[in-house]
């Protein structure tokens, strides 16, 4: 999955990236101005292509507006709901990996996504970092518990299509690594976003 603009690994090119930026506002907005909040993925030359097409299928629409045209989704078009969906993939992706550890027989103090993924910068070649912090009481080796590991391992590749990446330590040692101020910890304050159990955040805080 391309993380950072999810509809593109279904609706490649200048249109996938036009169609997520329109997804994601009721706007109208001009050519360029959806080109620039492309942020260098999609050109002026590309965007206009693109909508060009798209205003002729009809998911596009546009109305003059004095010397510009402003364009928006065709939200009653029969794709739109779908295009909807694509362009909140990374949203979704998150939440079923809630509804997958919600339901571990053995839960994390926390669970949590970092890394370009957490940031909404990863690309299809792009690791999904998970941070677990693991119960004193549960040893790494517990049988149960590294199945629960390795399910979520294999899970996340099947809902992305990209490697997922398991940063796992016990309560105690994580606590070790904030109170060591751990440049590990640092970059998890910056761009750590919680999904099960207590926020990284409020581990971090509790043991400085």
């Amino acid at each position: 999955m391309e993380l950072r603009s999810p509809i593109t690994s279904v609706i490649p090119g200048a249109k996938g990236e036009v169609l997520l930026i329109l997804a994601r506002t009721s706007q109208e907005l001009t050519g360029n101005v959806i080109a620039t909040l492309g942020d260098g993925r999609v050109s002026q030359t590309g965007a206009n292509k693109a909508l060009k097409k798209l205003v002729a299928d009809g998911l596009v629409l546009s109305r003059p507006a004095g010397k510009s045209i402003l364009y928006s989704l065709n939200r009653d078009h029969a794709a739109a709901r779908s295009i909807i969906e694509l362009s909140e993939l990374r949203a979704a992706l998150m939440t079923r990996i809630k509804e997958q550890v919600i339901g571990w027989e053995y839960q994390p103090v926390a669970l949590a996504l970092f890394g370009s993924a957490a940031r909404g910068q990863g690309t299809s070649n792009s690791d999904i970092d998970l941070l677990v912090i693991r119960p004193d009481a549960v040893g790494q080796e517990h049988s149960v518990w590294t199945e629960q590991v390795m399910g979520l391992t294999e899970a996340v590749w099947r809902r992305s299509g990209n490697v997922c990446q398991i940063l796992e330590y016990a309560a105690d040692e994580f606590a070790g690594l904030v109170r060591s101020r751990d440049t590990l910890v640092e970059n998890l304050r910056t761009d750590a976003v919680g999904l099960v159990g207590k926020a990284p955040r409020e581990l971090m805080r509790a043991e400085r």
